[in-house]
């Protein structure tokens, strides 16, 4: 998408006049020191993109509006992978955080190997490979380890594309089995909209038929899976579980404002999406979430099931999505 004239390049001199990529360094807080690139994309888009954080995206906006759940900890806890369900003491929500490599769910213990919940990648710190503003856009490459002696060695690259004068974002993560061994490989991309953009009367589009719920506090919510209404003083989080076609596709709607924003993914890589569903006083969130695979209690379930996805020794799998902004009519 893009709002540039066809003759754009006869009106200034140089692309960073349309759009631009910031470098910060973090000045106080337990984050202090972190990296951050902000990309400012020229057709309405700014991004907070962390590379010592996995090259996790953190604060978005489109046209001054908020699109991004902020948590209360803002990524200032998690420097190193925590175990058990200690990842929820780092986790700052942002437009999207890795979930994975080798794990997603809640904790589990599979071959004597404890798995935390959501996985290590998170936190990982990235080598930046390219970081650039040209006529196409914004453009920034990354890499990121996980390994242990004697266990994974996974190896994340990660590219991403913003056009220049446009309202999205496409990002190719390509992962790697490093090791000598086969490796369980699990990973999710974990979206998280708030308000404003997330509000009373917005709805979710799934990208197929009815979803399945996770658990009997998403099965009573099950009729009304893609509605959203306001805050409440209690409410127990609901997950769904969808299949995704080969062209799969989710959206968040919020009519009033005439905005939506839309998940675009390969669905052959990545068949299944789970939704965070939290509309809590405070804690006011929906979850899209694209993951490569349907097993959503944790990698020891996830073998057992048969649904653990392996990736052998140098194997490589490749995963698309593209993230955009929606101005309805």
């Amino acid at each position: 998408m893009t709002g540039l004239a066809p003759d754009w390049r006869e009106r200034v001199a140089d692309p960073a006049q349309i759009a631009r990529l910031d470098r910060f360094v973090r000045a106080e807080g337990p984050g202090r020191g972190d990296r951050v690139l902000q990309a400012v994309s020229g057709g309405g888009l700014v991004l907070d993109i962390f590379p010592d954080r996995c090259f996790d995206i953190g604060h978005a906006s489109f046209n001054g509006l908020p699109l991004a759940w902020v948590a209360p900890d803002r990524w200032d806890a998690a420097r190193t992978a925590r175990p058990g369900m200690q990842w929820l003491r780092g986790f700052g929500g942002g437009l999207l955080t890795t979930c994975g490599l080798d794990s997603f769910g809640p904790p589990s213990s599979d071959g004597g190997r404890e798995h935390g919940l959501h996985g290590p990648v998170s936190a990982q710190a990235g080598e930046l490979l390219e970081s650039r503003v040209g006529p196409e856009g914004i453009v920034i490459a990354g890499r990121v380890g996980q390994s242990a002696l004697f266990g994974e060695g996974l190896t994340l690259v990660r590219r991403i594309e913003i056009p220049l004068g446009g309202r999205e974002l496409r990002l190719t993560d390509r992962v790697t089995n490093e090791a000598v061994d086969p490796e369980g490989h699990m990973m999710l991309w974990h979206c998280n909209f708030g308000w404003p953009l997330l509000d009373e009367g917005c709805h979710v589009e799934g990208p197929g038929g009815r979803p399945a719920a996770r658990d009997a506090a998403a099965e009573r919510g099950l009729e009304t899976w893609n509605a959203v209404h306001g805050p409440r003083e209690t409410y127990g989080e609901q997950v769904f579980v969808h299949s995704a076609p080969g062209e799969a596709a989710a959206r968040l709607v919020n009519p009033a404002r005439g905005i939506a924003v839309r998940l675009d993914w390969d669905g052959t890589a990545m068949p299944a999406m789970f939704q965070w569903k939290m509309l809590r006083r405070r804690h006011y969130v929906m979850g899209l979430e694209p993951a490569n695979t349907h097993a959503i209690m944790g990698r020891a379930r996830a073998r057992a099931e048969g649904a653990l996805p392996v990736l052998a020794p140098g194997e490589t799998v490749t995963y698309r999505l593209r993230l955009s902004v929606e101005v309805l009519s």
